[in-house]
């Protein structure tokens, strides 16, 4: 979202070797409930040339305890630690 909001100045952020990730929750569980989220990601990454290095895509989440009670919080700070 943030580099949506600065479209004008992603030409002074594209090609920089920089590193990204994608962490989102959502309510819904279905199989396609992020896809186009996914899609719209991929987008930027690229068009940025940004390098994805990770993705927490917690479905399922409609309060904060059913993400307390998963293994999400878990496998954020693994991608983190990993950087």
């Amino acid at each position: 979202m943030v580099i949506d909001r600065f479209h004008a100045n992603n030409h002074r952020i594209m090609n920089n070797e920089n590193k990204s990730i994608l962490m989102a929750t959502s309510a819904d569980a279905n199989d396609w409930t992020m896809t186009t989220l996914e899609v719209y990601y991929n987008t930027l990454v690229k068009y940025l040339g940004f390098e994805d290095v990770g993705r927490i895509i917690a479905t399922g989440c409609y309060v904060r305890m059913d993400i307390e009670n998963s293994d999400y919080p878990k496998l954020a700070y693994l991608l983190g630690k990993s950087l």
